[in-house]
């Protein structure tokens, strides 16, 4: 549950980029239609990877870059 909230936390940040940066709407629902067509994607494309290489061996690796961009995040 944890991990989930991280791919949200940025969510809330983009009203005040767009009224910073001055983005109109479009922009913001282009970003958001992004990262929704990069997840299907990597869905596609790398989901049979768990069945090659083992799905506890890509879970921790998943974990631990997960980590690793919530602490980029933060900071």
């Amino acid at each position: 549950m944890i991990v989930m909230s991280f791919t949200t936390a940025p969510t809330p940040l983009w009203s005040l980029y767009a009224q910073r940066d001055q983005f109109s709407s479009f922009t913001v629902t282009i970003v958001f239609a992004a990262y929704a067509l990069a997840v299907a994607l990597s869905l596609l494309l790398a989901g049979h990877l768990s069945d090659w290489h083992g799905r506890r061996r890509l879970m921790v690796s998943a974990l631990a870059l997960n980590v690793l961009a919530a602490v980029v995040f933060l900071l």
